[in-house]
């Protein structure tokens, strides 16, 4: 399969993995795969070979480089024709490319179209922004629903 290009509602400004860039999802063909784009030698797009059941095809995501346990952290999102979900997913890269979910506790709620950074001082995923199923926008201020 190929990536088609005009994605949006995707983590389409990549996330940048020592050698690669990678996509994940978008619309608006509500794909759920997983493309590469080497940054060395033929910049050629290819689908990632992956294990493990992968999060629903979404838009409105965004995902992240954990480098510590070299992974890519997805989180939220919609599905097609669907709620945002306050779901997250990690694609451990070391070896064969293995999806699974994490159990959370506590963080925002439901959301899509936000954004996300990696903090390396603190080790953690920061989540800004973005919006819920019920309202165009979260508050920017107290906490997170």
């Amino acid at each position: 399969m190929r990536l088609r290009c005009g994605r949006r509602g995707s983590p389409a400004r990549t996330t940048p993995v020592a050698t690669a860039g990678f996509v994940l999802g978008g619309a608006p063909y509500y794909e759920s795969g997983v493309f590469v784009l080497p940054l060395e030698g033929p910049r050629v797009w290819a689908r990632l070979a992956t294990q493990g059941v992968s999060p629903a095809p979404r838009i409105g995501h965004s995902s992240i480089y954990d480098p510590i346990r070299d992974r890519l952290i997805l989180c939220g999102g919609a599905p097609a024709g669907g709620q945002a979900e306050r779901r997250v997913w990690t694609l451990d890269l070391a070896g064969t490319p293995t999806w699974s979910e994490l159990s959370l506790s506590g963080g925002p709620g439901a959301r899509r179209d936000h954004s996300a950074i990696y903090d390396p001082v603190r080790d953690q995923m920061v989540v800004f922004g973005g919006a819920d199923s019920s309202a165009h926008g979260m508050p920017m201020s107290g906490p997170c629903p």
